[in-house]
C-alpha cells in the first residue's frame, strides 16, 4: 500500500498509539505493511529488544525465537 497518499491523521493516530515503539521500527513496519490491518498486526506484536524482522512470517520476532525458528527450519 502506498502510505504516501494516506491521510496523515491516520498515521499520526498510529504514531500516538504506538509511541513506545522506536521511530525507526515504526518506519520499517510501515514500509513492510501492505495495508492498515498489516500495520496494526505488526505493531501490536513488536517484542522486547533484541528482535529482528522475519520475512516469512511478516512480523518482528525476538532474536532468540528467530534463531530457534531458523534452526528448526534447516532440520525440516
Amino acid at each position: 500500500m502506498n502510505f504516501d497518499i494516506v491521510d496523515d491523521r491516520i498515521l499520526n493516530s498510529f504514531r500516538e498509539k504506538y509511541r513506545n515503539v522506536h521511530p525507526l521500527v515504526f518506519q520499517r513496519s510501515l514500509e513492510r505493511a501492505e495495508n492498515f490491518d498489516d500495520l496494526f498486526e505488526i505493531l501490536e506484536d513488536v517484542p522486547e529488544y533484541p528482535f529482528c524482522w522475519d520475512d516469512e512470517n511478516k512480523k518482528w520476532m525476538s532474536f532468540d525465537d528467530f534463531v530457534i525458528f531458523e534452526k528448526v527450519k534447516k532440520i525440516l
